[in-house]
């Protein structure tokens, strides 16, 4: 196989790879609140990420962060707030 095609097929690897999205679930130990998210970024004992439900970049102290599959991300979106 030539370079040029070795190069797409792996970039189209990496694409491919890279569409796999990660879902979490973010609880406010304070709170108890339920957030949904597909990326956060951890700032020591502040977890910051935007909030699936409501597109809100949300900050939360000590947030407790469960990877989940889709289907219970997807569900736990739509559920109607406490």
């Amino acid at each position: 196989m030539s370079m040029p095609k070795r190069l797409a097929a792996v970039s189209l690897l990496l694409i491919a790879a890279a569409c796999e999205a990660t879902y979490y679930k973010l609880t406010d130990p304070a709170t108890g609140r339920e957030y949904y998210a597909v990326d956060y970024t951890n700032k020591g004992d502040m977890i910051e990420f935007k909030d699936a439900k409501t597109g809100a970049r949300t900050t939360v102290q000590n947030a407790r962060v469960l990877e989940i599959n889709e289907q219970t991300f997807n569900d736990g979106v739509a559920a109607p707030a406490r």
